[in-house]
């Protein structure tokens, strides 16, 4: 018996004498402290006087019984560990320990061994819970930037960057790969500006079709196209005063990128099918997870309009660079899920978290936070370790109905129902479709219309829901 065993302090209550005298022995040599107390009433004298680690009491008891035993332990001391015994197994007076606070039950009759082994595994689970709080603790003292959350210097220099440049109303581009937080820094830089008490507006610009992306910024008039029924604002005069953020940017169209130069140049607009001027007053923040810079030098991107977006440049370190936050990250995501789904999980398992770490993250930030809410929903136990991840990275168990296609199938036949199973898998929502996939919003919406055009039977399930779901 190791040492550490040795430091347990375990108090037995059974009003059976000779299962006290056994547990007292067989447990004492395996290193236990035990004291032993022959009812509820004489264990809670026993607990006024010296606290335990952990209280094995058996559930069938004269006088107070092992239920009401565990109640008036709970008023009293909260966070007690309990464990019940009861030759009177049944799911039910599981349930009801259970539901009272043990965190396991013994069925009698029951070998020392057996006994240890369940001591063992509760002490496991409460040292975990100990060392979460003391985690949470210490998290207590992070950097919580809006709900940007770190602690990795880089990202520091970020938060004091936004701080810096926030009042300023000066143009900011936002660079770095898919999930690292682009918006949330956008809307940081928007909460400490001097017109947080205004609109944020955001827009993923890859994710509208290019004939209606002119009419979605700057708005139209009725009648300018088919189907404009009456005047419509665009999302320029939706945030005048306030802030707009344009996700990636650099899928905006070159006709389109002369009239958002001068929007940002003269500050006027006019609506699709209008001569009329419209004024407005936008703060500007963009991003791109592309090389602007190699955007430009392709011809891709107007030179005066990136000068024009890039006044304030901030660059977001991808997740694999910032190592250091990922048990800071994961332990948010894991309260923010639980609270949600409310779950009773503890925490995450040091070879969990090893293993969290030692992950490349593709999708940053976002993949870390799908695959801990996934964990969470999965569960079978109060503790998530390696085994609670590993098995999310196959794509059987993300898509479900996806199976490999036989030989003579086409690499594009492929493709498409790669694509279908997985819009499936997320209930039509875009967004997460191309993330898991890891194609842009533009590349998937392209695909499904193809599909669309070559099959109109797959509209039931590429429409499914509202339009555009989840973009």
């Amino acid at each position: 018996m190791s040492d550490v065993m040795g430091s347990r302090k375990v108090l037995v209550v059974d009003d059976e004498k000779l299962i006290r005298e056994l547990l007292l022995e067989g447990l004492g040599r395996l290193g236990y402290q035990i004291r032993t107390a022959g009812g509820g009433r004489e264990a809670l004298e026993l607990l006024a006087q010296e606290s335990a680690d952990l209280v094995l009491t058996d559930i069938k008891m004269d006088g107070m019984d092992g239920y009401e035993f565990l109640e008036e332990l709970r008023r009293r001391v909260p966070d007690q560990m309990v464990l019940m015994m009861t030759a009177y197994g049944s799911v039910e007076s599981a349930i009801r320990a259970i539901k009272l606070g043990a965190f396991d039950y013994i069925q009698k009759p029951c070998m020392v061994a057996e006994v240890d082994h369940r001591l063992r595994k509760a002490f496991e689970h409460r040292d975990l819970l100990l060392e979460t709080r003391m985690l949470r603790g210490r998290l207590e003292g992070r950097e919580e930037f809006g709900r940007i959350v770190a602690r990795n210097k880089v990202m520091k220099q970020i938060f004091d960057m936004i701080r810096t440049v926030a009042p300023s109303g000066s143009a900011v581009l936002i660079q770095g790969e898919n999930g690292t937080g682009k918006e949330l820094v956008a809307r940081a830089l928007h909460h400490y500006s001097d017109r947080a008490d205004r609109k944020f507006v955001a827009k993923n610009c890859a994710a509208i079709p290019d004939a209606l992306l002119e009419s979605e910024l700057f708005g139209h008039v009725k009648g300018a196209f088919t189907g404009s029924v009456g005047d419509r604002k665009g999302i320029f005069e939706e945030a005048d005063g306030g802030t707009l953020f344009l996700d990636e940017i650099s899928e905006m169209p070159l006709n389109l990128q002369s009239k958002l130069l001068r929007v940002l140049q003269e500050g006027e607009l006019q609506r699709v099918g209008s001569n009329d001027v419209v004024t407005v007053d936008v703060r500007l923040i963009s991003s791109t997870n592309r090389d602007m810079k190699s955007e430009v030098q392709e011809g891709r991107f107007r030179r005066d309009l990136f000068y024009r977006l890039n006044v304030i440049p901030i660059t977001l370190p991808p997740l694999r660079e910032r190592v250091d936050d990922i048990p800071l990250l994961a332990e948010h995501f894991l309260k923010k899920y639980v609270q949600r789904m409310n779950r009773t999980i503890l925490g995450i398992e040091e070879g969990g978290m090893r293993y969290l770490v030692s992950r490349r993250w593709e999708g940053n930030v976002r993949e870390l936070e799908n695959t801990i809410e996934r964990a969470v929903v999965m569960a079978t136990g109060p503790i998530l370790d390696a085994g609670s991840f590993k098995p999310l990275e196959q794509f059987a168990e993300e898509g479900g109905d996806f199976e490999l296609p036989a030989a003579d199938i086409t690499v594009d036949e492929m493709e498409k129902r790669l694509i279908l199973a997985t819009l499936k898998r997320y209930n039509n929502n875009r967004t997460r479709t191309a993330d898991v996939l890891a194609i842009s919003i533009r590349t998937l919406r392209n695909k499904l219309n193809e599909y669309r055009a070559a099959d109109p039977g797959l509209s039931a399930i590429i429409d499914k829901g509202a339009p555009d779901a989840g973009e």
